[in-house]
């Protein structure tokens, strides 16, 4: 994982890893300090859907990623990673882990999905990733995954990559069916696992 200087920007990285983000990032966007359960590492997410509707779930998390999240919301200003020296922003007070920075937040001080979106393009910059987005960051968690369950069951079957799929919550349907066909196609997969991961083959 990137060596951020920011809280702000190595917390939207690693919490995408580990499967929080929602549609348009509204998971990540909707994360406050009070949705964090430190005794049991466990995190409530809101996700707004096409119909404008939250959705809520709770996520169990990583140490890492809790430290990141409480160092985070304590943040006062917010350094760019762009530029000469990097210029400085004050970050808008709100009970928000990931916080807007001056006059392009919102009045509750959350910021919104297209700083997400450049945050992570400017780290990708900065780290040799041209091509580094949400999605790229939420698939590698989701391959880290499919490893970590390999090693334990030594298999790769629908099994696990429902289990996969409910984590990260992609490809569930309305009536708690997974159509988990479209991530073995693609990713979730030996082949690609191995291909990733060559030790554990």
């Amino acid at each position: 994982m990137f060596s951020l200087e920011s809280r702000q920007d190595a917390v939207i990285i690693q919490a995408l890893f580990e499967g929080i983000m929602g549609r348009n990032n509204s998971e990540l966007l909707n994360l406050k300090l009070v949705d964090i359960d430190a005794d049991s590492h466990k995190v409530l997410l809101r996700n707004i859907d096409k119909d404008n509707t939250e959705q809520t779930r709770f996520l169990k998390i990583s140490d890492p990623l809790l430290r990141l999240m409480q160092e985070a919301s304590q943040e006062t200003e917010y350094k760019s990673i762009m530029g000469t020296g990097g210029r400085v922003k004050k970050l808008v007070p709100s009970p928000y882990v990931i916080k807007g920075a001056g006059k392009a937040s919102a009045d509750d001080g959350k910021t919104g999905t297209f700083a997400i979106r450049q945050r992570i393009k400017n780290i990708g910059i900065m780290e040799g990733y041209d091509y580094l987005s949400a999605i790229n960051i939420r698939n590698s968690g989701m391959l880290k995954m499919a490893r970590d369950l390999y090693e334990e069951t030594n298999k790769l079957k629908r099994e696990e990559i429902e289990a996969i799929c409910r984590h990260f919550n992609v490809g569930i349907a309305k009536d708690g069916h997974i159509a988990s066909t479209p991530y073995t196609r693609e990713f979730l997969n030996l082949e690609t696992l191995f291909d990733v991961y060559p030790e554990i083959e």
